[in-house]
C-alpha cells in the first residue's frame, strides 16, 4: 500500500500544478471515499484524502464531488477507528483552505449543514461529540 500512497500523492501533485483534464486521476482520488467500506484499506485512503487536502484545487474537486456526502454516513460507522479517520478527513477538507470552504458552503449551504445537522443528533454519542467540536468550520 506504500507504493500506491506514494503514487497518488505524485498524482496530487501533477493536478494542481499542470491543470488539465485529468479525469482518470481525479477519478483515483475519488474512489478513495469509497475505500472507507474497507476496514483493510480505510485509514490508508484517509490518509491519502487528508494529503490531497493540502491543496486547495483538489479540495475544491472533492468538496464539490457528490462522493463528499458520503462522509456524513462514515462517520457514523460502527467501527470505532474508521468513524474517528472519517471525522479527521472532513475536518481537514473543510478548515484547512478557508476561501475553497466558504465558497462551498456558501453554494451548498442549505444541503450541507443539513447533513451536518443529523450528525448534531446522532444516536452514537461520539458523533454528537465530536460533530459539536467542529465549531471551528468557516461560515462566511
Amino acid at each position: 500500500m506504500d507504493f500506491m500512497y506514494q503514487c497518488l500523492l505524485n498524482v496530487c501533485i501533477v493536478i494542481v500544478r499542470i491543470p488539465r483534464t485529468y479525469n482518470s486521476f481525479l477519478d483515483i482520488i475519488l474512489s478513495c471515499f469509497g475505500s472507507y467500506q474497507s476496514k483493510d484499506a480505510a485509514l490508508n485512503a484517509g490518509s491519502m484524502l487528508r494529503e490531497c487536502a493540502r491543496y486547495p484545487t483538489l479540495v475544491k474537486y472533492l468538496l464539490e464531488s457528490s462522493s463528499f456526502d458520503l462522509f456524513f454516513d462514515y462517520v457514523e460507522l460502527p467501527n470505532f477507528d474508521i468513524a474517528s479517520d472519517s471525522f479527521s478527513t472532513l475536518k481537514e477538507l473543510l478548515t484547512r483552505h478557508e476561501a475553497v470552504v466558504s465558497e462551498y458552503l456558501s453554494a451548498h449551504y442549505v444541503k450541507f449543514f443539513g447533513l451536518y445537522e443529523r450528525l448534531l443528533y446522532s444516536k452514537n454519542y461520539v458523533t454528537r461529540r465530536l460533530s459539536l467540536k467542529r465549531s471551528d468550520i468557516p461560515t462566511s
